[in-house]
């Protein structure tokens, strides 16, 4: 956290000392965090007002209140906002839903995520409905549903990385990936090798599919480790 702490302050004071008009709402809306801002101002020994700093302090709740009106997107598990709330990790849900609108992505529901800065392998979902964006064409409505599924198991897999079930996570990753997929493992006691059914014939490529899957469904937390994890215990019931 201290690194990446650093890095933005930096930036921040790189572009004050480039634009001296720069005002602490232009560098909210480029998604800088208050802390950040302020202690830039002071390696800059420069006083906020220099800023011209509006008065109103910087609210997450109210500024993603105001995302929600203007862009049409809504959090959508009312006890999970207020967890993270209490949690203090608004300003990344804040965050995280102005980097979700610079995607454009189509009408839907989505699950997002932000990562505890105290314990990066600690992420929560964050759940969105989203009906700013264009509604999907009939044709899409098959690979929507999939996509929709897909978001279901992730918001499974991701609740139970929360609480720290590290290992009913991956449960659940072996559990889907058996369920979908005809998977055998060779046996060899020197290397084994895991092969895949795909388009009538087995290939072995078995333990790059599951991490790439791995991979798709955890998105931005998805860990080599994890992965591998998920691997040996895919192997050991094929």
């Amino acid at each position: 956290m201290g690194n990446e702490f650093e890095t933005e302050i930096n930036k921040i004071s790189g572009i004050i000392e480039k634009d001296k008009t720069k005002t602490y709402d232009d560098l909210i809306k480029e998604g800088f965090s208050p802390p950040s801002i302020s202690k830039a101002c002071q390696i800059l020994k420069i006083e906020l007002k220099d800023l011209e700093v509006t008065k109103e302090v910087y609210d997450p709740k109210k500024e993603i209140e105001k995302i929600s009106e203007k862009h049409k997107i809504y959090l959508t598990d009312r006890a999970e906002a207020n967890a993270l709330e209490i949690a203090g990790f608004l300003p990344l849900v804040h965050k995280e839903l102005l980097s979700f609108l610079e995607q454009k992505k189509p009408y839907g529901y989505y699950i997002l995520s932000v990562t505890d800065p105290n314990n990066k392998e600690h992420s929560y979902p964050v759940k969105i409905k989203y009906e700013g964006g264009g509604k999907i064409e009939t044709k899409g409505e098959k690979m929507d549903r999939q996509t929709m599924e897909l978001l279901e198991f992730r918001d499974e897999v991701l609740t139970q990385l929360s609480l720290r079930k590290r290992d009913k996570a991956t449960e659940l990753l072996v559990e889907k990936i058996k369920e979908d997929n005809n998977i055998y493992t060779t046996r060899d006691d020197v290397k084994s090798e895991m092969w895949i059914y795909q388009d009538g014939v087995y290939i072995p490529q078995g333990k790059t599919f599951i991490k790439e899957f791995c991979r798709k469904v955890l998105e931005k937390i998805y860990t080599s480790k994890l992965g591998n994890r998920v691997n040996e215990k895919r192997k050991t019931n094929t």
